[in-house]
């Protein structure tokens, strides 16, 4: 498989980084923790019930938007994992 170039380098809006409500995502990459935190804070019942609200937010792979259920398990076995 050939890799291929990120479409976020190309996206002029990056809806991704607005919906992020702890600005997790950045130029230096991705801060795991402050979004493992924000998690574990339940400050956001709808990152940690229906997934990351910046992939929800990207325009690529809408297609392959998980369920809610679905993305309630990833999001519970990635603070599981922390």
């Amino acid at each position: 498989m050939t890799p291929s170039a990120s479409p976020c380098e190309s996206c002029a809006a990056k809806p991704c980084l607005k919906a992020c409500p702890v600005s997790a995502f950045s130029a230096a990459g991705y801060d795991v923790d402050a979004c493992a935190g924000w998690l574990r804070g339940g400050e956001d019942a709808a990152c940690i019930g229906g997934g990351c609200l910046a992939r929800r937010a990207c325009p690529v792979g809408r297609e392959y938007v998980q369920s809610p259920e679905q993305a309630h398990f990833h999001m519970a076995a990635f603070l599981a994992a922390r």
